[in-house]
């Protein structure tokens, strides 16, 4: 397993990368530091930042997966890409990626790495800023500051 980039947003300025050199280590700075943050599952988030960067992150605030669980139980509702439609009319953002996602089996790899880096950082960017923007939705619906 191994992380190829990632994506922050404030909702504002999003910035998704590679994850290589001098990024690797202001990322971790970052979930290291006391500011709130926002993801999407939190308890995989969780283990695969421990996992890769031998820490665990500080201060989440917000997990829209348990969020949306919160405000709508039904079965089928809570990914990602399901509330980007419903919520915001943003329709799949997948395309270039879905195809390399899934493997033959569980013991090969996926096959992101074959995807180009400006279609990976692309999926990661919309990604980050729809988590911010459906956190900003749930915690408004739930009376949650943000």
């Amino acid at each position: 397993s191994e992380i190829l980039s990632c994506a922050v947003s404030d909702g504002g300025t999003t910035i998704s990368f590679p994850w290589a050199g001098a990024a690797v280590k202001a990322m971790k700075e970052l979930l290291l530091s006391p500011i709130r943050k926002i993801g999407q599952n939190l308890q995989f988030e969780t283990c695969w930042m421990h996992r890769m960067l031998g820490a665990h992150v500080n201060n989440w605030f917000w997990d829209d997966l348990v969020a949306t669980h919160a405000l709508d139980n039904r079965a089928g509702v809570c990914a990602l890409d399901f509330r980007a439609y419903a919520d915001f009319g943003f329709p799949p953002w997948d395309q270039a990626v879905a195809p390399y996602i899934t493997s033959k089996s569980p013991a090969e790899p996926n096959r992101l790495k074959e995807v180009p880096l400006h279609q990976l950082l692309l999926y990661g960017g919309i990604d980050a800023l729809l988590e911010y923007k459906l956190a900003e939705k749930q915690c408004k619906e739930m009376e949650v500051r943000l």
